[in-house]
């Protein structure tokens, strides 16, 4: 691939991340009360760390891990099944963006903790990265189950 058409790549990819931020933004932001400037885009990850006793930057670190774990998935068998390739990727470099907003808000509170991970099973056989510290903590397992079982589908955590 030439220059010329690595560029034309590179800015088709990050208008198709600048146009899914958009669309997808409102669904995980604060209330639809608040008006459009006033809603916390990153209000998803501290609602969710709110409820499972943990922090953002660990409920990050689930998340994106789960598109990483797919696109790893990709590599290995060359198919996924419920989204596009080009979704994942997508999707993988909008979390890394969310992850500066929330370094950027916060001045990296919490960084210092443990950040290794772990996969296990959830919910009716989900699978998903956490931490290492809450893997082998039964009420934070709990939690993680009920969790997943509340959510609705289109939130993302599945599959």
């Amino acid at each position: 691939m030439n220059n010329t058409e690595f560029e034309a790549l590179t800015e088709e990819l990050f208008i198709g991340c600048i146009d899914t931020m958009k669309a997808k933004g409102p669904d995980y932001a604060s209330s639809p009360d608040d008006s459009p400037e006033e809603r916390d885009r990153l209000w998803n990850f501290k609602e969710v760390a709110r409820r499972t006793g943990s922090n953002p930057y660990k409920v990050w670190a689930v998340y994106f891990n789960k598109h990483i774990v797919s696109l790893e998935k990709w590599v290995r068998e060359r198919e996924l099944q419920s989204e596009p390739l080009e979704g994942r990727i997508i999707d993988a470099i909008n979390y890394l963006v969310l992850f500066r907003a929330l370094l950027k808000e916060g001045e990296g509170e919490g960084m210092t903790e443990d950040m290794s991970l772990e996969t296990v099973t959830a919910g009716d056989g989900d699978i998903v990265v956490i931490p290492t510290e809450e893997a082998n903590d039964r009420k934070f397992q709990d939690k993680l189950t009920n969790f997943f079982k509340s959510e609705s589908p289109k939130t993302g955590f599945r599959g």
